[in-house]
């Protein structure tokens, strides 16, 4: 299936595709967080209980707790299942889904992967402002960004049903 569409997209089958993911860019940590994107737009609530509470519990527990409640109170606190946010809001929020995204890969990953990329940047108890800056590089943020727009937009209309 994953074949088929990219055949689909790049227009020569079984080529692999062109579109570079920008420089800098974690692609799999955006793959993760544009489920947290698309949920935080489908509904209130969306977002209480995920695998990224569950990692950021395992991870650091006071510390990363503290950090994943915030971000999905700033979440929240956009509300963006009311307007699609657009411009700064989506940036916003593209950050912080990126934050959920690193607590859920402290749930999956190895535990070097865990140590290096969620666990390190937590150990002197930073805000979620600068624990966001340090494990949401700015072409994540970016990318998500504009992947977001196109990801809000397929799936706007599911979250107007029940």
């Amino acid at each position: 299936m994953v074949a088929a569409a990219n055949d689909k997209l790049c227009g020569n089958p079984r080529q692999p595709c062109l579109i570079e993911p920008p420089v800098g860019n974690d692609a799999a940590l955006v793959g993760i967080a544009v489920d947290y994107l698309v949920r935080a737009v489908m509904r209130p609530g969306a977002l209480d209980d995920t695998v990224a509470t569950h990692g950021a519990w395992s991870a650091e527990p006071p510390v990363g707790m503290r950090l994943e409640r915030e971000a999905v109170q700033a979440i929240n606190e956009l509300q963006p299942w009311e307007t699609p946010p657009v411009d700064d809001a989506l940036t916003d929020l593209s950050r912080l889904c990126l934050v959920l995204a690193r607590f859920e890969q402290a749930f999956r990953a190895a535990s070097a992967i865990k140590e290096k990329y969620v666990i390190d940047p937590l150990r002197d108890d930073p805000t979620l402002a600068v624990y966001a800056e340090r494990v949401a590089p700015l072409p994540s943020v970016n990318d998500l960004a504009r992947l977001g727009q196109a990801a809000i937009a397929d799936h706007l209309r599911l979250s107007r049903s029940p």
